[in-house]
């Protein structure tokens, strides 16, 4: 895309966008828009988020001038699609990250409205993870003569990773962390559960055992989650 860009540096109009970039997560979100400020540094061209959770004000402002590239979760994109504060119309390039993900958190309806937004002519990119029937049938609807380009990993590990797995019963598993804790001279780590409320009770119990831990989940406000 700053590649495009670079070679037809042509003017956005107001509220339009040339490029959008549709992602599941606020902090992924976060993450591309980074990325193309930082790879695009040589490049004139205007790039923003749009997110829920924070003020739309400021959204709002940079729609305004017109957007090279929109980096968008899919709920406050319509919202500001309703109030026309943005306009898909001539949008060349449309991706979808995560593809999956996306499906897997109930944006399929969501995706729908923002595709039938822009026009056909454009370019649409999926990049998925995995290719289920759903992402499947999502690229059929919305794409013409599709091209599949997968990479095949020859190892998801490197070398200078030890991984190591411990069986332990349910009401065993948090004794069981602070053990490992205590055997690492500086520890540091990132804990993975399987429900928000789990999240809740794992940093509540290392919390009690006076460890220093925090948490990220999606009832947390969009200020929080930045904190954290």
């Amino acid at each position: 895309l700053l590649h495009r860009i670079s070679e037809n540096p042509r003017r956005t109009f107001r509220r339009g966008v040339r490029h959008l970039v549709l992602t599941p997560t606020r902090e992924l979100a976060g993450q591309v828009a980074e990325n193309f400020r930082i790879y695009g540094k040589h490049v004139q061209f205007r790039t923003g988020m749009v997110y829920g959770g924070v003020s739309e004000k400021p959204q709002i402002k940079e729609l305004f001038q017109g957007l090279d590239v929109l980096v968008a979760c899919p709920g406050r994109l319509i919202d500001l699609m309703d109030q026309g504060h943005v306009d898909l119309s001539q949008v060349e390039t449309f991706i979808l990250d995560e593809a999956d993900r996306m499906l897997d958190m109930g944006f399929r309806e969501d995706m729908e409205v923002i595709l039938g937004a822009v026009e056909d002519s454009r370019q649409t990119l999926f990049f998925s993870a995995t290719m289920n029937p759903g992402v499947e049938k999502l690229i059929k609807t919305f794409s013409h003569k599709a091209r599949q380009i997968s990479i095949e990993r020859k190892a998801l590990t490197v070398d200078s990773i030890e991984q190591t797995y411990y069986e332990v019963r349910n009401r065993s598993k948090v004794e069981v962390l602070c053990r490992l804790l205590d055997l690492e001279t500086n520890p540091r780590g990132i804990v993975f559960c399987n429900t928000k409320q789990m999240v809740e009770d794992a940093c509540e119990a290392l919390a009690a055992r006076g460890y220093v831990a925090d948490r990220i989940h999606g009832d947390i406000t969009q200020v929080n989650r930045e904190r954290v």
